[in-house]
């Protein structure tokens, strides 16, 4: 076989492993699967409710330590560390408002 032969084999075979693979997903895709949810989802709920009021409670504490970091920037006049102050500041405010909608994103 020369390299023009094997090139071609090589092609033809990645072509039907590629349309083997495509009939088999369609073929899963396409099967309705039925499915039963419990109605009963308190356990859940709880664990939702637990994890996002420490989310609001360590949102809160990153806010509070880029505040002060922002302080201290403007103590020592640096503008570095006023910006990466101000960037924790907002990044735990967003932290703890995500814990505070949390609760909502699953009813």
């Amino acid at each position: 076989m020369n390299k023009g032969q094997v090139k071609k084999k090589w092609k033809n075979e990645v072509i039907s492993f590629f349309l083997l693979a495509g009939c088999g997903i369609v073929s899963v895709c396409s099967n309705p699967t039925v499915v039963f949810a419990a109605a009963n989802t308190s356990g859940f709920d709880n664990f939702i409710s637990f994890i996002c009021e420490w989310l609001v409670k360590i949102g809160v504490v990153i806010a509070m330590i880029g505040g002060i970091q922002m302080a201290i920037g403007f103590k020592q006049e640096d503008p570095d560390a006023k910006v990466r102050g101000l960037q924790t500041l907002a990044a735990g405010f967003m932290v703890a408002a995500i814990g505070q909608g949390g609760t909502s994103l699953f009813g």
